[in-house]
């Protein structure tokens, strides 16, 4: 009588040893390439996040140069940045749209404000009872870094009164990045 054990053969359909090795190295990859997804799917980042720069208004006072008796002045702080650091130099521009959506009022890119306190007022035009007043408007870099950051803010020298609750859009190469409304 022959023992069961010497009954086994081998399965010449199976598998080899090879394939079945290429198959499991094949089944682990994929296992771990979808937990690194799935894991860094959880995991917060900036980094390739759009950019938000909140805005907070100090607030309007009257005109600080002398001649501008009916126009304002006001300061807007950036408090966070959200997302990708935005340079202030070149790679900011403004749009000053109307209280009630229908005018531009005004835009273009956003400069350094000047340092010289002489030179605040410079380009600003009074406007008339029919027209609205071009303002000086720029950014004061607080931190010096060259970076959009707190305790960073933007300057608004001589606001005629169209330019009261009206909306600033802050863009940049990804589009709008900040918005607030004008006191």
């Amino acid at each position: 009588m022959q023992s069961p054990l010497l009954r086994l053969r081998a399965n010449k359909r199976a598998v080899s040893a090879v394939t079945g090795t290429a198959l499991m190295v094949a089944t682990t990859i994929g296992m771990g390439a979808s937990l690194f997804f799935t894991v860094q799917g959880l995991l917060p980042t900036t980094i390739g996040e759009p950019t938000v720069l909140i805005l907070t208004s100090r607030g309007y006072h009257n005109a600080a140069g002398s001649g501008y008796c009916c126009l304002n002045d006001s300061v807007l702080e950036v408090n966070l940045l959200h997302g990708d650091r935005q340079t202030w130099e070149g790679s900011i521009s403004f749009e000053i749209i109307s209280a009630n959506g229908t005018q531009m009022l005004l835009q273009g890119e956003l400069v350094a404000a000047p340092a010289n306190q002489s030179l605040l007022y410079v380009g600003v035009y009074h406007g008339s009872p029919d027209e609205v007043s071009v303002i000086n408007i720029g950014y004061v870099d607080a931190d010096a870094n060259g970076y959009a950051s707190a305790p960073d803010y933007i300057d608004l020298r001589g606001m005629s009164k169209e330019y009261h609750f009206a909306q600033l859009l802050l863009i940049s190469h990804e589009g709008q990045i900040g918005s607030t409304t004008l006191p």
